[in-house]
């Protein structure tokens, strides 16, 4: 089996839709190689994803890699969340 390279995930600033309004929203760019993959948007409040969104609001290949790596590390999200 073929794995994806390592994906890196980075807090960011998305501008439109009012992301930056949204005290309880985590907005965070999954990267592969320094390359923007995907675009996900986390509640703080309900500790879930609200959406993710790849190039022309669609999904990458690595969606589901993407998904199952947040949703594995959801202890570490609210561990920070809390601190």
């Amino acid at each position: 089996m073929v794995y994806p390279p390592k994906l890196v995930l980075v807090k960011t600033g998305v501008f439109s839709n009012s992301y930056y309004d949204r005290p309880d929203s985590l907005v965070m760019s999954a990267r592969i190689e320094g390359k923007r993959i995907e675009t996900i948007e986390f509640s703080l409040t309900d500790m879930k994803i609200l959406q993710t969104r790849a190039v022309c609001n669609g999904t990458s290949e690595y969606h589901d890699c993407i998904i199952n790596q947040l949703n594995a590390n959801l202890h570490q999200i609210a561990r920070r969340n809390t601190a």
